[in-house]
């Protein structure tokens, strides 16, 4: 018998795995279960508490932006990876009928109330979850300095004290004058009401905190 056969024979069958089935599904099958080899390998390279945020770059942002987009990114995550893209909506009444009689009242209201109360909390995170990809993103077309299409000439004049300037526009009319500080202002407007839903739906998405587990 060749010194290596057991060994060449499971160098055979993980290849044969790894062909059939992948990676880590190979590794998964031909590690030692005990210490879970494989989780700690496969949680090395996949970690699963890590959080990657799609909707910042990459580089530095503030800490309070990180955490917004975070949360959200959370419950993108939930959605889409744990419930495949939607949240389960019972049908009150068919749920009633499949509660067998003989369980009582008692047990089948406190039964359709669970239920009840699923449904809105996941209406609720599927409203939230399409506000954040759908429904946010476009907030920017309409920003009201959009409809400027020339923006103004600016120079920065030296004033006192010494090393402070102060900034003058420069148009070349007075209705392009008029138009953007028009503008201007209500951009001013919408960044505010902008500002205040964000903080409302963060506050919102915070609640389904003890709901987003499968």
């Amino acid at each position: 018998m060749r010194p290596f056969s057991i060994l060449d024979s499971k160098l055979e069958q993980f290849m044969s795995f790894k062909k059939d089935y992948g990676l880590f599904t190979a590794l998964k099958y031909m590690l030692p279960s005990k210490p879970n080899v494989y989780y700690k390998i496969r949680d090395w390279f996949f970690p699963y508490n890590v959080v990657k945020v799609k909707t910042l770059p990459k580089s530095w942002c503030d800490r309070d932006e990180l955490m917004y987009h975070a949360v959200f990114q959370i419950l993108v995550d939930f959605v889409e990876k744990e419930c495949k893209g939607t949240l389960k909506i019972y049908d009150l009444e068919e749920e009633r009928k499949s509660i067998h009689t003989r369980c009582g009242t008692e047990f089948i209201e406190g039964q359709l109330k669970f239920y009840k109360e699923s449904n809105d909390i996941n209406d609720e995170m599927m409203k939230l979850y399409n506000w954040w990809k759908n429904e946010r993103p476009l907030r920017e077309t309409k920003d009201p300095l959009n409809r400027i299409f020339e923006a103004p000439e600016y120079i920065f004049n030296e004033s006192e004290p010494e090393g402070c300037f102060t900034l003058e526009y420069k148009f070349k009319s007075e209705e392009l004058k008029t138009e953007y500080y028009q503008c201007a202002k209500e951009h001013s407007k919408f960044v505010a009401d902008c500002a205040k839903e964000d903080e409302e739906m963060f506050q919102k998405v915070i609640k389904t905190r003890k709901y987003l587990w499968t």
